[in-house]
């Protein structure tokens, strides 16, 4: 979401972009929206990962990337998503894959412009099986309307794949917006987002696929349709045909951010009532970036909240099948910059990560927190860039196994762009992969 690292309000859909490239160190001649991310993991294993190797440092593919979700296929074969810009380009949409030990850059289709006013960001990844994966995101070619991306991975190569538009395709003001995706099966995918057409406000967007194609199935809108009002989907995860959880946030006409939850039954999607730590008055912020499942009565969700000290602190949601309830979790940010989640996986019910970033007086840093079935307690966590490297934060996370666990995000200092970050957990330590 980027509250912490680039210090402005979090853009619903693509309001708020160029503030927040340009408090990432962009030049006025990148005025590219900043998207709004977050991915559930892919599918989890217990299985043993044994000795990780060393794994060589992580390619970058232009002068400025970021990474906003990963998942792993297979121990040693994981994707990661996200952007990147090259000099005259406009923002690209970025592909990682780690085989035989090593982070490269993947060739993806790029359907926004390459120049001008265009853009292309892969906001989540996740796959069934080492030969099926997606990738979704948003794009704009020329001056569009923001369109719905869909990549598929066959094994061989990410081809492109009809995608349905509920914003529509040709006013330049409608916005179709894809931030996360899961699969249960090769035929049974949900992606999650949101659209607004013009003059109307932000709707939930929830995409299904059956084998053969995308489908727009109806979601409620807790917040109102109303011009103003908002409605955004970042995370979603599935246990069975019959249950998944999918959670952001929304913003309704007395001016409150507030957490939305919504669940699938099999049939159609329900609107939950999750806690609001952040309060419901005008200025009450609350906001669910990630979300993840062991079975339908074993969630988690993670965010954050503006609580009465006027501080950001994390804010971590356990789903036990019938409700939610906040559980406590360490805050180490220091000062109003406080501390935020946005991602967050489990290999069991006593071990738990989730991931984020705070503030410190020494600059923004990389936050990682573990359950281990009783509590949450921050870990050391490396911060990788040196003395020069002034922000850290981390967006995605997916783990194997207790031992084997990949984190994403970016980093830059005073000087440079922001740059693709790569944590490695191998039951020991979080370092640089």
């Amino acid at each position: 979401m980027q509250r912490l690292a680039a210090t402005v309000a979090r853009p619903l859909l693509l309001t708020a972009g160029f503030a927040v490239v340009m408090a990432l160190g962009a030049t006025a001649a990148q005025p590219q929206p900043q998207p709004a991310r977050n991915s559930a993991p892919g599918p989890l294993s217990t299985e043993s990962a044994g000795r990780l190797p060393s794994f060589a440092a992580v390619a970058q593919p232009g002068s400025y990337s970021q990474l906003y979700g990963d998942t792993c296929a297979a121990r040693s074969d994981c994707w990661a998503v996200g952007f990147y810009l090259k000099t005259g380009d406009a923002a690209l949409g970025q592909v990682l894959h780690l085989h035989q030990e090593t982070w490269s850059p993947v060739s993806v289709p790029q359907p926004g412009s390459r120049r001008g006013t265009g853009y292309d960001y892969l906001q989540g990844v996740a796959c069934s099986s080492a030969r099926d994966c997606w990738a979704v995101g948003y794009y704009r070619a020329r001056t569009k309307a923001s369109l719905n991306e869909m990549l598929h991975w066959n094994g061989r190569r990410w081809r492109r794949v009809r995608a349905p538009q509920p914003a529509g395709t040709t006013r330049r003001n409608d916005q179709n917006q894809l931030n996360a995706v899961t699969c249960i099966s090769a035929s049974n995918c949900w992606a999650v987002g949101s659209f607004a057409k013009t003059g109307s406000g932000s709707v939930n967007e929830t995409l299904h696929w059956n084998g053969r194609k995308w489908a727009t199935v109806a979601a409620p809108n807790p917040s109102g349709t109303a011009s103003g009002e908002e409605n955004v989907l970042y995370g979603v995860f599935c246990t069975s045909r019959r249950h998944c959880l999918a959670v952001g946030d929304g913003r309704g006409s007395a001016g409150a951010y507030v957490n939305e939850a919504l669940l699938w039954n099999g049939r159609k999607w329900a609107k939950l009532r999750p806690p609001q730590p952040g309060g419901t008055s005008a200025h009450g912020y609350s906001y669910l970036e990630g979300i993840y499942c062991l079975s339908a009565s074993d969630c988690w969700a993670a965010g954050g909240y503006y609580d009465p000290t006027h501080q950001y602190l994390n804010e971590a949601l356990k789903w036990n099948g019938r409700k939610w309830r906040q559980v406590p979790t360490p805050d180490p940010g220091f000062g109003w910059g406080g501390s935020e989640l946005n991602s967050v996986a489990c290999v069991a019910r006593s071990d738990c990560w989730a991931v984020g970033n705070y503030y410190s007086r020494k600059g923004v840093r990389n936050e990682t927190l573990r359950w281990n079935g009783k509590r949450w307690s921050q870990m050391p966590t490396s911060q990788p860039g040196g003395r020069g490297a002034r922000t850290h934060t981390l967006y995605g996370i997916s783990c194997r196994s207790r031992s084997d666990c990949w984190a994403v995000g970016y980093l830059f200092n005073r000087t440079g762009a922001p740059r693709d970050e790569v944590l490695r957990w191998d039951g020991r330590r979080w370092a640089k992969g």
